[in-house]
């Protein structure tokens, strides 16, 4: 079945035109905030906004599941249009701090607790329970709306513990907000439509990361360097065909370590040799080599690596440095893909990292995509240009770089969408502009500044684009932290379909949370035969608040909140109602649904024969 990416965003529009178009210079300034509210005003949920984007969530906002198993947490989702709830797929990554073996003098890191892979070296988490290190890992588009207090899933060893709700927000509009709901059980089960919504698998003999809509391989074995070499995006999002050929990582520049020197695209003396400096060794090579990867992903894969700086001549590494390592961490998620990691390289840097004296310094560097000639026929887009036919034909862009770089840039077509975003605080380069080599008899866009052709493992380049940084003299400060951030989406996108994706990368979801007890809920209802406002609950509440009365028959009911200067914030109900017990909600929010002040508020009951108020304490 077919996923209309268009209907999901089409609530959750959010353009931003802070950037030139065809030439014309659109700059909006304050009024993009005056807008943004009117703009984002359509979308009624943080699900429909955000429906591609993955959360992971740690620290106190988890608190109430600290030192749970975490075989016996769940996360439930709750429909307001049937009253009903679903448990949706969600993972916790265990992390261990420790100290790396093999490297005693560094700080202590973080470790993913990973299935590993060619190594002596394996991360243990000697706590088999969820704490402060943990992550929760969830799809914002999995989530759905806020549950009544009374309501509660149909598992009765969850009534035994406080419930979690999750909220989130967008930070531009507090309206637009999902909610998910942690429980405890040591009865349920994750079924496995839903553990496989997304089919996410990782094989580690290929390096190959596989999701329901994508699947993208890196570069292994003899001489692999982990960057993205193929990306295919599976029907029906795309046609099923690797459109891709190989990231690119490109420099002109020296190295020194001791009485050796090194020139990679740039000297006479070693033209032929490649420019790429990242290496993953394997275990014939060097003792600590280390892979780590998810066996069982439900939303996120994860592969942690151990790399090094290494010169190499094509597939054949002629100058390694295993001290200089340092840990790149891949992360897969259905929709997208981010790449986090590296190192700093300035003599300090590298002193630290070889124990020796050593020194780079660099005129020229360039990260790109390229992509191969199943590409043929999709556009490339970005803030300056657009409709850029891919057909191994040479082009004149705009190479615009605006700073700070915060870049975004598409490809799309019949065979898929692949979208991309990174972002460098880069102040060091005289220039910084776009990349974009399009021509099928291959060579590079390049070559004043690199020696020898670039043509991928193809031999033509198709839409090959990227950032470049250029420097009139030559630096010896080097940011070699690598990252970004890929989206793999449905075929034939639009600009303003980037842009809200965009929009959401960064703009980052704000989050809170609450526990409740079912049994605390249910000893504050009771039958009554006569007329009764019962105490609130909980009390105090900073999220909402439940507020129950009893009629001893038919009877006309106002409801209001009312402030300490006897002024009423809002009217919650005025109608028949009929015998019975019924249940309100208040949300700490006025008739104009602005958020009120910390403080005690009263509630009012009315009838005709029958007047109760009750306090509370709301703490925003």
């Amino acid at each position: 079945m077919t996923f209309d990416f268009a209907q999901k965003l089409r609530s959750a529009k959010v353009i931003r035109r802070d950037f030139k178009w065809a030439g014309i210079n659109i700059c909006i300034g304050t009024l993009l905030l005056l807008l943004l509210g009117a703009i984002m005003i359509e979308a009624q949920t943080l699900y429909e906004e955000r429906p591609f984007q993955p959360c992971e969530l740690r620290g106190k906002i988890l608190s109430e599941i600290y030192n749970v198993p975490p075989a016996e947490i769940f996360m439930f989702a709750y429909s307001a249009d049937n009253e009903s709830w679903q448990m949706i797929p969600f993972q916790i990554d265990e992390r261990v701090q420790q100290f790396d073996e093999h490297f005693p003098t560094r700080a202590p890191r973080h470790f993913y607790v990973l299935e590993t892979a060619y190594t002596s070296f394996s991360p243990q988490d000697t706590n088999a329970l969820f704490d402060n290190d943990d992550e929760l890992v969830f799809m914002i588009g999995d989530l759905g709306d806020q549950a009544p207090l009374d309501s509660w899933i149909d598992n009765d060893d969850s009534r035994n513990y406080n419930r979690l709700e999750i909220k989130l927000n967008d930070p531009n509009n507090t309206d637009i907000a999902a909610y998910g709901y942690l429980y405890r059980s040591s009865t349920l089960s994750m079924p496995t439509e839903i553990a496989n919504k997304y089919q996410m698998t990782f094989d580690p003999d290929h390096h190959e990361a596989e999701t329901k809509y994508y699947s993208l391989g890196l570069s292994h074995g003899e001489g692999g360097t982990g960057v993205v070499t193929d990306v295919t995006i599976k029907p029906d999002w795309g046609t099923g065909v690797d459109i891709f050929d190989t990231q690119k990582f490109r420099l002109n520049g020296a190295l020194q370590v001791g009485n050796l020197s090194l020139y990679p695209g740039s000297s006479e003396e070693s033209p032929s040799f490649t420019e790429r400096l990242l290496y993953l060794f394997k275990p014939s090579e060097v003792e600590f080599h280390y892979l780590g990867y998810s066996k069982t992903p439900v939303v996120r894969i994860i592969r942690e690596a151990r790399y090094s700086l290494a010169i190499t001549m094509g597939p054949q590494v002629i100058f390694p440095l295993p001290d200089a390592s340092f840990f790149i961490i891949a992360k897969y998620y259905p929709y997208n893909a981010q790449m986090l990691g590296g190192h700093m390289l300035t003599p300090e840097a590298l002193h630290e990292l070889l124990g020796s004296d050593a020194y780079i310094e660099v005129s020229y560097i360039r990260q790109s995509w390229d992509y191969n000639s199943a590409a043929t026929g999709m556009k490339f887009y970005n803030k300056f240009n657009a409709d850029i036919l891919i057909d191994g034909n040479v082009d004149t862009l705009d190479k615009t770089i605006t700073t700070p770089i915060e870049e975004w840039s598409m490809v799309t077509g019949t065979q898929g969408t692949m979208l991309t975003y990174v972002e460098f605080e880069e102040s060091l380069w005289d220039e910084v502009e776009l990349y974009y080599h399009d021509n099928k008899d291959g060579k590079q866009g390049d070559s004043t500044y690199v020696i020898g052709d670039d043509t991928g493992f193809e031999l033509g380049s198709y839409g090959d684009y990227g950032i470049q940084f250029i420097n009139n003299i030559p630096c010896d400060t080097i940011d070699l932290n690598f990252g970004f951030n890929a989206y793999f989406l449905e075929h034939d996108r639009t600009v303003n379909d980037a842009e809200s994706i965009i929009y959401t990368i960064k703009n980052p979801i704000v989050a809170h949370s609450s526990a409740s007890n079912v049994s605390a809920v249910e000893e504050n209802i009771s039958i009554s035969s006569d007329y009764a406002l019962y105490p609130n609950y909980p009390n105090p509440f900073n999220n909402q608040t439940m507020i129950s009365f009893s009629l001893p028959g038919t009877n006309r009911v106002s409801l209001k909140i009312i402030d300490t200067n006897g002024r009423t914030v809002i009217t919650l109900t005025n109608r028949t109602y009929s015998q019975g017990t019924h249940k309100l909600y208040w949300n700490g929010r006025n008739a104009k649904n602005e958020i009120v002040a910390s403080g005690v508020y009263f509630y009012e009951l009315r009838t005709q024969h029958f007047v109760q108020k009750r306090k509370m304490l709301f703490v925003q």
